[in-house]
């Protein structure tokens, strides 16, 4: 649930700071209330994190002298940005991918977290921009090195919120895992290898996806692949299409979802998620099962339809982030219209955080 709160007056005269808002899908045990003294009946949520130690610089001979093409003098508040990706692929030796992902990491100083799986690679990394350029040029000599080309990763460029303070936006921390996939898939719904390696679905720009939810013909459905706590802050809406609102709570809840058929009457299925990611693999599933409409994926998910469109296009709210930002809008642009309502009071509510709603 989504919950709001208005932040008492309070809290200016105490030495804590609170983030922007809440969603009681953070655990109870992550977070403490506190009663500020000064007043009655007022109740604060507090958000506290074991951080682990921040990210620390190599040796500089230890990455071929990647650390080298980064300036480390540079003002990282001035550029720092967040890189997101992903790429289906198979490593020679992925073990050492890793190693070598984590080593380059630390060199440059990011932040993030990269699942290098058997099937591929997915990250969010946050730093400074030249420092993120460089980890892109030495990612391509390390996957090069495991016959892996990544010349067609769609490298995409997130920036922090002008209206709110960057530091509470950073990454903060670094985790390279090794793992069995890029988005857990085939361990839940009885999901084979052969249904997630059918071909994916026929990817769309966002001038062609646009085009379609306008046309508003019959027959079409969006199918967002996203959690539902993702889709209660933004989601593309068109008048005349149908939204499918599969009310996914995991990614691994998709093949129950689509049990009921939904889809097998669909003449075209617009599938969508944050970059793409999860759409290959939902899309592979849905060919599996002889879908039969004209199946289509949100090429670069919201993210590009965003930097195309704005607040103009059918997409409607802040798409949610899994990184400090928490829930996005349309670069460069104002703060989209609220889509979300808080779960108690009911008051247009859009920003997940640490708040509690006091009505």
């Amino acid at each position: 649930r989504t919950f709001c709160a208005a932040v008492p007056a309070i809290m200016a005269s105490t030495p804590c700071s609170v983030v922007a808002a809440s969603s009681a899908t953070a655990s109870p045990d992550r977070s403490r209330s506190l009663a500020a003294p000064a007043a009655q009946n007022v109740r604060v949520s507090l958000m506290f994190y074991a951080a682990p130690p921040p990210c620390e610089r190599g040796d500089d001979g230890a990455l071929d002298g990647a650390a080298a093409l980064f300036d480390d003098e540079s003002d990282e508040d001035d550029d720092y940005a967040v890189l997101l990706f992903y790429k289906y692929a198979r490593w020679r030796d992925r073990d050492a991918f890793r190693a070598a992902q984590e080593a380059t990491c630390s060199a440059l100083q990011l932040c993030g977290r990269l699942r290098i799986a058997e099937d591929g690679i997915n990250g969010t990394l946050g730093g400074p921009r030249r420092a993120l350029e460089a980890y892109i040029q030495e990612t391509r000599r390390q996957a090069a090195g495991q016959g892996v080309s990544v010349d067609d990763v769609d490298w995409k460029w997130g920036a922090a919120d002008p209206a709110r303070p960057l530091e509470l936006q950073k990454l903060r921390t670094l985790s390279v895992k090794a793992c069995r996939e890029v988005v857990a898939f085939s361990d839940c719904g009885g999901v084979d290898q052969q249904a997630i390696g059918a071909p994916p679905a026929r990817k769309v720009d966002a001038a062609e996806f646009h085009s379609v939810l306008e046309s508003g013909a019959a027959g079409v459905v969006l199918v967002d692949v996203r959690n539902v706590y993702e889709r209660r802050v933004g989601r593309f809406e068109a008048p005349g299409v149908r939204d499918a609102d599969l009310k996914l709570r995991q990614f691994s809840d998709l093949p129950r979802a689509l049990d009921d058929g939904a889809l097998d009457s669909a003449k075209t299925i617009l599938m969508y998620c944050t970059g793409g990611v999860r759409c290959e693999r939902a899309s592979a599933y849905l060919r599996s099962r002889g879908v039969a409409g004209d199946l289509c994926q949100l090429n670069g998910g919201i993210h590009r339809y965003q930097e195309r469109y704005g607040n103009g296009g059918f997409f409607r709210g802040r798409c949610y982030v899994f990184d400090p930002r928490m829930a996005v809008g349309a670069p460069g642009e104002a703060s989209p219209p609220i889509v979300g309502a808080c779960r108690r009071c009911g008051r247009a509510w859009d920003a997940y955080g640490d708040e509690r709603c006091d009505r």
